[in-house]
């Protein structure tokens, strides 16, 4: 089983005013509605990470000679009143040439996406959405 609460051990806090600074801050929150809302988001950002093909799968605790790196929960009050969780690594400790050669991180250029749009377009296509529900 997994624990819920995320490490949140050194890492620089970033949740919004308003916002729950950690998973244990939401079950302090009076209103029923608000907290549920919260969990809500919380569990759409771990269940949508372990839902992705390419996404977190639990594993053997590896020997003390590897670096684990913990985990932790930003919570955001977005502008419009949604609620979101965002999981991230605590990967600012890691060292290039000791912990890792490259990286890669797949993003979206707006160019990209405004080519693909204009073509779209052009040629009459239909384009269908794919999962951004993890995209802050």
């Amino acid at each position: 089983p997994i624990d819920p609460e995320p490490m949140q051990a050194d890492l620089p806090m970033h949740s919004d005013p308003g916002a729950p600074t950690s998973f244990k801050d939401i079950a302090n929150i009076a209103d029923v509605d608000e907290r549920n809302d919260w969990y809500r988001a919380h569990y759409a950002e771990v269940d949508g990470l372990f839902d992705m093909p390419s996404g977190l799968r639990l594993v053997p605790r590896p020997p003390d000679t590897v670096m684990l790196l913990q985990l932790r929960t930003l919570y955001k009050l977005k502008t419009d009143g949604r609620k979101k969780a965002r999981c991230v690594l605590g990967g600012h400790r890691l060292q290039q040439g000791r912990d890792f050669e490259r990286t890669f991180s797949p993003t979206v250029k707006h160019t990209t996406l405004r080519l693909v749009l204009a073509l779209a377009a052009e040629h009459d296509l239909e384009l269908q959405g794919g999962d951004v529900t993890q995209a802050y």
